[in-house]
């Protein structure tokens, strides 16, 4: 069964395998400091699990593993409750048991990871609210019986309304939509953020198109979806310009989707027009027509080109982009092309938006462009009341 997430060892191995660490590492870029450090780190480093010390973690760390015991550990031995009973459900009721049976060994099922129906089935008693898997009918299908609500596409249909989702509603910047993911061996978890605003030659010398999904990978080391690291020839990039994150195609993509988990009112709210596409093309394949393309985002060379017009011609994230394209400029103290890409920034963002400038300044020590950007800040601000 493809388990997803966790920390196992076994996933360890794998990633640490057929590194190439002079093309793909540090030597590639200029900058590799802070957030950036993680492009060049080829081995992941777990922390040492503490199962006896659940007081010593943050709130944010605690809610983390009592999740995972939930899926890993409380559900594969208890009844779920129905979907009429999740808002009442008194999830503090199970605090106790958690903190009885995680340091006696539900810590060993955290760190394994879930199964797609535990994943589920944690997630409606985390939020208390019904759940449904969208999955990837490519893919090695699992067992789901207990899983009451789910919904089978095809990967390139899934991926296409997956940005199409992104574009419609603008869901970008701090953005986490969690998808999981599973290259034939191993599962894991990742979270889009957005798609790429603008197509540019990346630093390896591949060009990076408009259209590609950014997304933030958990793995402590280098994604596990960049091509020395997969076993289906996935190829993600850095997306240096939204440091950590990573670039990959919709066509790779595809290929390693498994599915994703959401609220019904999430799926019905944000997937409603992709939607009715979908389900026309699929009625229209058993009539024997086919008047929808394939893939449906389009040609490779300038995917969704069609669906971000619609969106208005941008893809959300210009702003967020074009500033951490002006702070690698900082860093290395290039300030013209910064000011140059700032100013595209602020073409699409407003006062937040010059407020992170004169973080960026502020951070690296250049008090008198900070004080410029914050009082820029301040006067947009000011144009707002």
């Amino acid at each position: 069964m493809i388990r997803f997430g966790g920390r196992p060892e076994e996933a360890a191995a794998v990633a640490g395998q057929a590194s190439q660490p002079d093309k793909y590492g540090a030597q590639a870029f200029q900058w590799v400091r802070g957030d950036q450090a993680k492009y060049g780190l080829d081995d992941p480093v777990f922390s040492e699990p503490t199962p006896g010390d659940l007081d010593a973690l943050s709130g944010e760390e605690y809610e983390r593993e009592f999740f995972g015991w939930l899926g890993a550990s409380w559900s594969p031995r208890n009844p779920w409750p129905p979907d009429e009973e999740l808002a009442g459900y008194d999830l503090e009721s199970l605090d106790e048991e958690f903190c009885r049976d995680y340091p006696a060994g539900g810590w060993r099922a955290v760190n394994n990871g879930m199964a797609a129906p535990e994943i589920w089935s944690a997630r409606r008693l985390q939020q208390r609210r019904p759940q449904i898997w969208i999955i990837n009918r490519d893919q090695v299908m699992q067992p789901m019986g207990r899983v009451s609500r789910k919904r089978f596409f095809s990967g390139e249909d899934l991926v296409w309304m997956l940005g199409v989702c992104f574009l419609e509603h603008q869901l970008t910047g701090y953005t986490q939509f969690p998808t999981a993911i599973y290259d034939g061996e191993v599962g894991h978890m990742i979270c889009l953020t957005g798609m790429n605003p603008a197509s540019y030659t990346h630093p390896t010398g591949v060009e990076a198109k408009r259209g590609w999904f950014s997304f933030h990978d958990p793995w402590p080391a280098r994604s596990l979806l960049t091509v020395e690291k997969n076993r289906v020839g996935v190829a993600a990039i850095e997306d240096y310009r939204l440091a950590p994150n990573w670039l990959i195609s919709p066509e790779d993509l595809s290929k390693v989707l498994y599915g994703f988990c959401v609220s019904v009112d999430t799926w019905e709210r944000l997937f409603r027009s992709p939607l009715i596409v979908v389900e026309a093309m699929e009625q229209g394949r058993r009539a024997g027509s086919n008047v929808f393309p394939r893939p449906l985002w389009g040609d490779a060379e300038d995917p969704f080109k069609f669906e971000i017009a619609l969106a208005g011609g941008t893809t959300g994230l210009e702003t967020h982009a074009s500033i951490g394209a002006g702070r690698l400029h900082v860093e290395t103290e290039d300030f013209s092309n910064a000011e140059e890409w700032f100013e595209v920034a602020m073409k699409y963002g407003d006062f937040r938006a010059a407020s992170d400038i004169s973080e960026i300044y502020r951070e690296h020590g250049h008090v008198i462009r900070a004080r410029r950007w914050a009082r820029r800040a301040l006067s947009l601000c000011k144009d707002l009341i």
